[in-house]
């Protein structure tokens, strides 16, 4: 427990829910200030002010825009995977990332560029090999794969799925999305065969 500057005491859920507020409230303001400027002209002043908050306020949350930049990315990829579940269908794990690339382009872009593409290979490598994994061994079906094999097409995968979802944030794709997805079946296919 602990006591708010009204002299009450609060639980720490509380706390924690109060935080989550604040944060998504800050996560808003970036969102809202960079569809009409770019994310480097962006000052905690501007994100404090429309939010009504203190300038500490934002430090207590985050270190910096980036830090703040960084955890909505998070924050909103996971609530976009939680309103569309992953089945363990390749074609439907690779179409639900890019229908949240597509809806939020323009951050997905802004998050990139500041961010930098390691920290991006950092997140899709953590959140999307296991998705890929379980979803290569369900492909497989019967056809017995090792575990190493298995291994080495959700690399493959993964690496496609950020080449491809890199050029998708940055518009440099030449090709449509079932364009994509029907290549990427084809050389599954062709990955789970030669495994065999």
């Amino acid at each position: 427990m602990y006591i708010n500057q009204s002299g009450q005491y609060l639980c720490m859920e509380t706390k924690e829910v109060r935080s989550a507020i604040t944060k998504r409230t800050m996560a808003a303001a970036l969102k809202d200030l960079m569809e009409i400027k770019p994310l480097q002209d962006i000052t905690v002043l501007e994100i404090t002010e429309s939010c009504r908050y203190h300038r500490q306020t934002f430090y207590y949350h985050f270190a910096d825009i980036k830090d703040l930049l960084r955890w909505t990315f998070e924050e909103e990829a996971e609530a976009f995977i939680s309103e569309h579940p992953l089945s363990e269908d390749l074609e439907d794990i690779f179409r639900t990332i890019f229908l949240f690339l597509s809806k939020n382009q323009k951050f997905c872009s802004a998050a990139y560029q500041t961010l930098g593409r390691d920290a991006l290979i950092d997140y899709f490598t953590e959140d999307t090999h296991k998705i890929i994994y379980s979803a290569v061994i369900s492909q497989a079906g019967d056809a017995a794969i090792t575990s190493d094999d298995a291994e080495f097409i959700t690399a493959v995968l993964s690496s496609v799925l950020l080449t491809h979802a890199e050029n998708w944030v940055c518009r440099k794709s030449i090709w449509n999305l079932d364009e994509i997805l029907m290549q990427i079946q084809y050389l599954t296919e062709d990955l789970i065969a030669g495994a065999k």
